[in-house]
């Protein structure tokens, strides 16, 4: 599963395309994916998750590369 990196956060915010993804409930796909910290290029292991927003559907990775900063990557086919 390839990823594309999408942002960071430190404050509890993070949108895409105009949603705020910590204001949706996040459900486990079982899946993980291998995300590269976009400055150094070191490999992580996060977790894929889908939120809802009504009839809009976000498949993502998270995780915290430092404790409070949540990285977000963009599940992309291959």
């Amino acid at each position: 599963m390839k990823t594309e990196f999408l942002g960071a956060s430190n404050n509890g915010v993070f949108c895409v395309d105009g949603v705020d993804l910590f204001q949706l409930k996040w459900q486990t796909t079982g899946k993980c994916a291998v995300v590269l910290e976009p400055g150094s290029k070191t490999p992580y292991t996060f977790s894929v998750y889908e939120a809802q927003q009504g009839e809009r559907s976000f498949c993502f990775a998270a995780g915290e590369l430092r404790p409070g900063e949540w990285s977000f990557y963009e599940m992309v086919e291959e």
